[in-house]
């Protein structure tokens, strides 16, 4: 399997291979976590801005619960593989937040306790910011990228600077 780029779904993915016996190489054209991967905000949650009021109205509640259950479970793989890694993994609360619009975090919140998020309402005193509400959902996680990615990347097959522009068969 050809993995083509090398931020952090790219590293995972080839990660997830090789510990599952498959034989695989990442190339990146530049170097390793050189783009948004360096960039991150570091969280692991299942907030994403403002989505699930939009996502129950334009999907249903059903396919927003799978959602939100693939994101906790996401963060619960993060949790296991960064359980041996020293990358700063600490649980925290998550804030998604509006400068002027209280009536959408309100309408976030209750979505989300709709599909059995446990979310509320907060003043968010803790942002350093004023804002005129945030959605507070606890539990999530934040980490530091880098420290995690060098240390699942030490073993395997990377070639940096190394630009796919074709494929062919065979």
């Amino acid at each position: 399997v050809l993995i083509i780029g090398g931020g952090i779904v790219g590293i995972l993915c080839a990660y997830k291979l090789k510990n599952a016996d498959v034989d695989c190489l990442l190339a990146e054209a530049g170097e390793i976590c050189c783009g948004i991967t360096k960039n991150t905000t570091a969280k692991i949650t299942l907030g994403h801005g403002l989505i699930y009021d939009k996502m129950i109205r334009r999907f249903g509640e059903d396919k927003a619960r799978l959602y939100a259950e693939a994101q906790t479970l996401a963060i619960e793989e993060y949790a296991r593989l960064c359980n041996h890694i020293d990358c700063d993994h600490v649980t925290k609360d998550n804030y998604v937040y509006s400068l002027n619009d209280r009536k959408k975090i309100e309408k976030e919140v209750a979505a989300l306790n709709r599909i059995g998020v446990c979310a509320e309402f907060s003043n968010a005193g803790e942002l350093p910011i004023n804002v005129a509400g945030a959605v507070r959902v606890k539990n999530q996680v934040q980490f530091h990228p880098l420290k995690f990615l060098y240390a699942i990347a030490q073993d395997l097959p990377i070639y940096e600077h190394t630009k796919v522009v074709e494929l062919m068969p065979g």
